[in-house]
C-alpha cells in the first residue's frame, strides 16, 4: 500500500535521525574526554562539573541537555566560561521564574569574588544552578529537582561564607 510505505520511510527516517543524535551527542561527550584545558581554576572546574552533567544526562538518554551541558563544558575548557543561565531562557513561568531570576541575581554577585576566591565551590554552585533549571523545565522528575537545588544551596551557602539553615521541619497534622 502506498500510505504504508510512507509511514513506514517516515518511521525509518525518524529512528535514523534519533541515531544520528544520539551518536553525535556521544561523540560530543568522547570529545570532553581528551580537550584541552585552558583557562584558571574556576574555568577547569566549571569544565569538570559540566562534564559529569553531560554525562549523566546521556545516561538518562537526554540528548539534548547532554549537548547543552556539554556546550559549557566546552566553554570553560576554552576560558570561555559562560554565566549561568537565564532562567528566562527555560520554560518556566510564573513565581517560580520570578524566583530563580533573584537567586540568579544573588548568584551572580557571589561569583564576583568567588571565582578567584573559591573557585571548585563557585564553579559547583553555577552548574547546579544550571541543573536546578534544566530539571525544573523538565518538571517530572522531583527527586532530580531537589538533588540539583540542595546541591546548588550548599554551594552557593558555602559560597556566601554562611552555614547553609537548617531545614524547616513540616507541621504536625493535627
Amino acid at each position: 500500500m502506498p500510505g504504508t510505505r510512507i509511514k513506514s520511510g517516515t518511521f525509518m527516517a525518524t529512528v535514523l535521525s534519533l541515531a544520528v543524535l544520539g551518536a553525535c551527542a556521544m561523540y560530543d561527550l568522547t570529545d570532553l574526554e581528551t580537550m584541552e584545558q585552558n583557562g584558571g581554576a574556576f574555568e577547569q572546574a566549571l569544565f569538570r562539573e559540566y562534564k559529569a552533567l553531560a554525562h549523566e544526562e546521556a545516561n538518562e538518554k537526554d540528548w539534548e541537555a547532554a549537548a547543552f551541558f556539554a556546550e559549557k563544558a566546552q566553554s570553560a575548557a576554552e576560558a570561555n566560561a559562560q554565566g549561568p543561565q537565564l532562567p528566562q531562557d527555560r520554560d518556566i513561568h510564573g513565581p517560580d521564574l520570578e524566583r530563580l531570576e533573584r537567586i540568579r541575581h544573588n548568584l551572580m554577585a557571589a561569583l564576583d569574588g568567588g571565582r578567584s576566591r573559591q573557585p571548585v565551590i563557585a564553579a559547583r554552585a553555577q552548574a547546579m544552578y544550571d541543573c536546578w533549571l534544566q530539571e525544573r523545565e523538565e518538571n517530572f522528575q522531583p527527586d532530580h529537582i531537589k538533588h540539583c537545588r540542595d546541591n546548588f544551596n550548599t554551594a552557593y551557602f558555602a559560597l556566601e561564607g554562611v552555614a547553609e539553615p537548617e531545614p524547616v521541619a513540616e507541621p504536625e497534622a493535627m
